[in-house]
């Protein structure tokens, strides 16, 4: 079964926040999430599971 979205979820670094990243993305049918500003603890429980692999 294939899923219905793919959800990419980043930071909001200025690689991320780029024209040319955003239509990339929309071309391939990807949809953004990005963390709150300034928030580091947006990411904490997803790193911490990598971190136990």
């Amino acid at each position: 079964m294939e899923p219905e979205l793919l959800l990419l979820h980043t930071d909001q670094g200025s690689q991320y926040r780029a024209t040319d990243y955003r239509v990339l993305l929309k071309k391939h049918e990807i949809s953004c999430s990005m963390s709150a500003k300034g928030c580091c603890w947006d990411n904490a429980v997803v790193e911490s599971f990598f971190s136990t692999l």
